[in-house]
């Protein structure tokens, strides 16, 4: 199976999201361990949103997430990766990787 990369946006709520500048974003690769071929697409964007959430926890702490985040988009990526992504602002270990974009 491709690598599958996901485009994630976290915000307090829809309003929110109407804003470029207050919307979390996240690129997000998931692993072939926690994503196989026979999972429908709306498994996959769940676990990478749950994914970037786990990130922005990581970036900022559980304490300060928590209870935050309401609204949560994901797509798969369709784009050109970027060449320059540098190593990965969250890192689940398995392959499942984030980064703040």
């Amino acid at each position: 199976m491709a690598r599958l990369f996901y485009s994630v946006n976290l915000t307090r709520d829809e309003r929110m999201a109407r804003n470029p500048r207050l919307v979390e974003k996240f690129l997000v690769e998931l692993c072939q361990e926690h994503c196989p071929e026979i999972w429908q697409e709306v498994d996959r964007e769940a676990l990478a949103m749950a994914t970037a959430l786990k990130a922005l926890e990581h970036r900022y702490s559980a304490e300060v997430v928590g209870g935050t985040i309401g609204h949560r988009e994901a797509s798969r990526y369709t784009g050109i990766l970027p060449t320059n992504l540098g190593p990965a602002s969250y890192d689940l270990g398995c392959g499942c990787r984030a980064w703040k974009i």
